[in-house]
């Protein structure tokens, strides 16, 4: 058998299969490398959008709306009171009337309880002024007045209305791209599998055979990794040692940029967060505890 012709047959068909397989992972690295750009690029963005938000939230004046709603509220209920209706309870009178639901619904309750309290106690004794006064603005019995209220409430809430569906197509938006991240799809589990065969099927079909080069005739050669460093071919050796040096490290760079390809956990742990409505302003935190959803 001539085991000049088998090693170098050998050898370029294994350096071929290799070739063709290195081309096509280092393709799949840079367009994994460019997915994984563009997602890490799309998470600062909607991180970025987050804040903005966030901000957004905070120039609401939440406070403002739920102190009048709340003094409307109060009114009303002493109102319907003094027209001789028969009280509810504090839970129905806040279910039936406008108050904020971004207040928290205790202290709302907690309010309507005083009022009927105090109410009640003012029919029991018919000839003595009232102990309880809601807090009422002079200008507020200015029809004029209590319009231009009522107006800046209703332009209030329609702003708080548009920051909810904003801030709702946004969480939208957060949790699909955490969902398509999340399992780290640019990092592939198969191309360290590839990867680690190409290095076996290097040095196994190219370099090894090529180390036995030349044979000579009649001669069956023994398995042995001395061939790789026989003194006498000292050429040979060299650039055996050089590719082999050359293509391993290669593979190594490619193995780490794939590894490298991992979305951070800080990022997905951000994302997560963005998840909650009440990330974005404790006004909605505290409409989500009071069974109201946006």
């Amino acid at each position: 058998m001539d085991w000049n012709w088998f090693f170098s047959s050998v050898a370029q068909s294994v350096a071929a299969l290799v070739g063709v397989l290195g081309a096509f992972l280092i393709s799949r690295l840079l367009n994994n490398e460019s997915s994984y750009s563009r997602n890490r690029a799309r998470t600062r963005e909607l991180l970025r959008e987050s804040d903005n938000l966030t901000d957004y939230a905070s120039s609401r004046y939440f406070s403002w709306y739920n102190k009048r709603t709340l003094e409307n509220g109060l009114r009303d209920v002493a109102g319907e009171l003094k027209d001789g209706h028969e009280p509810l309870s504090p839970d129905e009178y806040y279910q039936k009337l406008g108050f904020s639901p971004y207040l928290p619904k205790e202290q709302a309750v907690s309010d309507i309880a005083q009022v009927v309290q105090r109410e009640l106690e003012r029919r029991s004794k018919p000839r003595q002024p009232s102990a309880f006064a809601i807090p009422e603005i002079a200008s507020l019995r200015d029809p004029t007045y209590a319009v231009a209220a009522r107006q800046d409430l209703s332009e209030e809430r329609e702003a708080i209305a548009q920051l909810i569906l904003r801030i709702k197509n946004h969480i939208r938006e957060v949790r699909e791209h955490l969902g398509a991240i999340r399992a780290q799809p640019e990092r592939s589990r198969a191309m360290r599998i590839v990867l680690v065969a190409i290095l076996i099927l290097f040095w196994v079909g190219v370099v090894f055979p090529l180390s036995y080069l030349p044979v000579q005739a009649d001669q069956t050669p023994p398995l042995s990794l001395a061939y790789l460093f026989d003194s006498s071919l000292p050429v040979r050796t060299m650039i055996l040692a050089i590719a082999a040096a050359v293509f391993t490290s290669l593979v190594v760079a490619l193995a780490v940029l794939n590894e490298r390809l991992r979305h951070p956990a800080t990022d997905l742990s951000a994302l997560e967060d963005r998840l909650a409505p009440g990330s974005y302003s404790d006004f909605l935190r505290i409409r989500l505890e009071n069974g109201i959803p946006l």
